[in-house]
């Protein structure tokens, strides 16, 4: 039987054909110390999201690791990144690291942090290994993000960032001359290991950039043997 999973943002819960539901405390607003945050608002089914020269990530743990055979959702971007000319310097560069919206699945592995480890990790890094805890899951490996690119140039691409050998991201969609976008995401797209969170993306600190972004019909699809 296939259960198909419904990600509402703006009301903070996923519906299922089963009828299971989240509770608010499990979308989670990730901001970094020296960073500013974007302001995120919810308004019916639909989630926007400021940008201001500012970056923070919204999460989503699930309550146990699953495999995805489909992954949707629709966007809308007001406003450009501030990117410098592709001649001196390309999106994703340093100093032009930002990207209007990223899609990141956390997957499911066996990295775990120790005690030391906890200790001098970034606050992003030991949040992103928390949420394997939170899906029971053994550890976790990576996050996969599919980024929507500014630079048409970078469609088809894909690179192991330079931060972190645990963020790989795949530029695959560019929005059309109205800032619109539909990611359709299928099995053949998805990480063949299991999902343990979603993790948004959307900055503007790197270039000092402002727009705002509207995200709705967000869904997810479980393969039948993950319900």
């Amino acid at each position: 039987m296939k259960i198909i999973i419904s990600l509402f943002l703006a009301i903070t819960f996923i519906s299922l054909t089963q009828a299971d539901s989240l509770i608010p405390k499990n979308f989670e607003v990730l901001t970094f110390s020296s960073i500013k945050p974007n302001v995120v608002a919810f308004h019916d089914k639909e989630i926007k999201i400021t940008v201001e020269g500012s970056a923070s990530p919204l999460i989503y743990p699930l309550k146990k690791p699953k495999m995805f055979k489909r992954v949707s959702l629709k966007g809308k971007i007001k406003g450009k990144l501030n990117l410098p000319s592709p001649k001196k310097i390309n999106q994703g560069d340093k100093g032009a690291d930002d990207f209007t919206f990223r899609l990141g699945l956390v997957t499911e592995g066996k990295k775990t942090l120790n005690f030391f480890q906890r200790a001098i990790a970034p606050s992003w890094i030991t949040k992103l290994y928390s949420l394997g805890k939170k899906a029971r899951a053994s550890g976790i490996k990576e996050i996969v993000f599919y980024n929507v690119v500014q630079e048409k140039s970078l469609l088809g691409k894909e690179r192991e960032h330079p931060i972190s050998e645990l963020l790989k991201e795949k530029f695959i969609i560019a929005p059309n001359k109205e800032g619109e976008f539909e990611m359709t995401l299928t099995e053949k797209d998805l990480p063949d290991e299991n999902i343990v969170a979603l993790w948004i993306s959307c900055d503007g600190d790197d270039t000092k950039s402002s727009y705002e972004i509207s995200l709705s019909d967000i869904t997810f699809v479980p393969l039948p043997s993950t319900p």
